[in-house]
């Protein structure tokens, strides 16, 4: 709302470039009346050049000569410049730029959000299938261990038979569960140390403590255990020259 008549008219000279409807360009024609009127005064310029060298104005006269026609040939591009087929092609090509393919590259940006998102939902039904899965099995196994006898001495010997398995699966974690202390690791530390100076021979004597314990017919040492004193022994061994020696290694090296 705040553009001049003629700034207007100028706008919709390119953005149209309809010679019938909008013929008339402001620019364009200040344009070329500005050349006209230079043009029109070829003559006189050129009818100075005889009496430069009387009035000792050589210089001067050639300068004007040459400014005068470098003038005419920037107007003639000017006017050329301001052709509507030329700047109309110019503002088509940023429109197609703008809208043809910014909307197929915002197109190409959203179809892709979509596929994230579906991506997404299928991995979160593939893991929640999982867990029914394995809700199911965990569900059916336990039916199948609680299944009710009428027989009451049926019933008395599935009792006893579960608690056989409840028994042997405490022995198991009881076995599994590390049963040691620092002065297991260090009686086990002590007995490894002498054997520090050959590797093959340390870990040898390592096997032969989960094996049979501390002698040939003893109990056999947790294997966690054995495996804690073997490692401190090696890096005593590894870093021998650090001021640094493991509480365990106390009073021992």
């Amino acid at each position: 709302e705040h553009l001049s008549a003629s700034t207007l008219e100028i706008v919709e000279y390119y953005v149209y470039c309809d010679a019938q409807q909008y013929a008339y360009n402001p620019l364009l024609n200040y344009t070329r009346n500005a050349y006209a009127q230079l043009v029109a005064l070829n003559a006189t310029v050129y009818g100075l050049a005889p009496y430069a060298e009387d009035c000792n104005v050589q210089n001067e006269s050639a300068i004007l000569l040459r400014d005068y026609n470098h003038s005419l040939t920037q107007l003639v591009g000017v006017i050329d410049a301001l052709q509507c087929e030329r700047i109309h092609a110019s503002l088509t090509s940023v429109t197609n730029d703008m809208c043809v393919d910014g909307i197929q590259w915002w197109f190409l940006f959203y179809a892709a959000q979509c596929l994230v998102i579906l991506l997404l939902v299928l991995r979160g039904y593939c893991v929640c299938t999982t867990k029914v899965e394995q809700f199911r099995v965990g569900e059916a196994n336990h039916n199948h261990y609680n299944v009710v006898v009428d027989n009451d001495d049926a019933a008395s010997e599935h009792s006893d038979d579960r608690d056989a398995i409840i028994a042997d699966a405490r022995r198991s974690r009881a076995v599994s569960r590390p049963s040691f202390n620092d002065n297991d690791v260090r009686k086990c530390i002590k007995f490894l140390l002498p054997f520090m100076d050959n590797e093959t021979v340390l870990d040898q004597k390592a096997q032969s403590l989960q094996r049979s314990g501390f002698n040939r017919s003893g109990q056999p040492l947790n294997a966690e255990l054995v495996r804690r004193a073997l490692s401190i022994v090696k890096n005593y061994k590894a870093n021998s020259d650090s001021h640094f020696v493991h509480p365990l290694l106390k009073d021992l090296v």
